[in-house]
């Protein structure tokens, strides 16, 4: 059993999370808040969300009813970007952590030549450098690893890199080149933050309040 794909209480990024309409597990990328209260999972469309955008339920790390997690708001859900947010479930906790990871600092503009960390619930934590970087498109790729290092696998999109110096999130995960998987890709955080309405959470965030004193 993968460490990724256990129970975590808090939650955090860089764990396994699960939508059964969708039937393909994938990694929670980071926690954010829309007005400094509530408490959403950011992640891809295509882990969160099916073509219809529905409201689903979203578990951790299964489709159990004990690990209901979060719901999707069909809102905060971008096809063509591929990113999404679900709103945590009122009384859960959740951290501003990436598992696996040093304490995470301010969002910044992916630039090239960044060297980045991820964590994700199928491979854990990989390292590379940005090849590319622009609001719609950032490439990180392999540097100084043995050519059958695996940056990436199916299941940890959503994931979310971050630079090395100081883990400040550059890049939502995406997705990668198959064979060799030496190729990562995603979308820049900070412009991930603004397609959502979302802004980061900084410190260690507490219970989500519940349904009633939601807004």
């Amino acid at each position: 059993m993968r460490n990724h794909n256990r129970v975590f209480r808090p939650l955090r990024g860089g764990i396994e999370i699960f939508n059964p309409r969708v039937a393909r597990p994938g990694t929670l990328g980071m926690i954010a808040t829309s007005d400094g209260v509530d408490r959403w999972i950011v992640s891809c469309f295509h882990v969160l969300c099916t073509p219809d955008q529905a409201a689903d339920p979203i578990y951790q790390p299964i489709d159990d009813p004990d690990k209901l997690v979060a719901a999707v708001d069909p809102g905060r859900a971008d096809r063509a970007a591929d990113l999404a947010a679900a709103r945590v479930t009122g009384g859960m906790d959740a951290v501003a952590e990436i598992l696996g990871l040093p304490p995470i600092g301010a969002p910044l503009e992916p630039e090239e030549g960044m060297r980045v960390l991820k964590s994700g619930a199928v491979t854990g934590v990989t390292e590379g450098v940005v090849t590319l970087a622009t609001p719609a498109r950032v490439e990180i790729e392999l540097l100084d690893l043995p050519s059958d290092y695996e940056l990436s696998d199916e299941g940890d999109s959503g994931a979310v890199w971050v630079t090395r110096a100081g883990a400040r999130p550059v890049a939502l995960h995406q997705g990668g080149a198959v064979s060799p998987r030496r190729l990562a890709y995603g979308r820049a955080y900070p412009e991930v933050l603004r397609l959502l309405r979302l802004q980061p959470v900084q410190a260690l965030v507490q219970a989500a309040p519940s349904s009633a004193a939601v807004k």
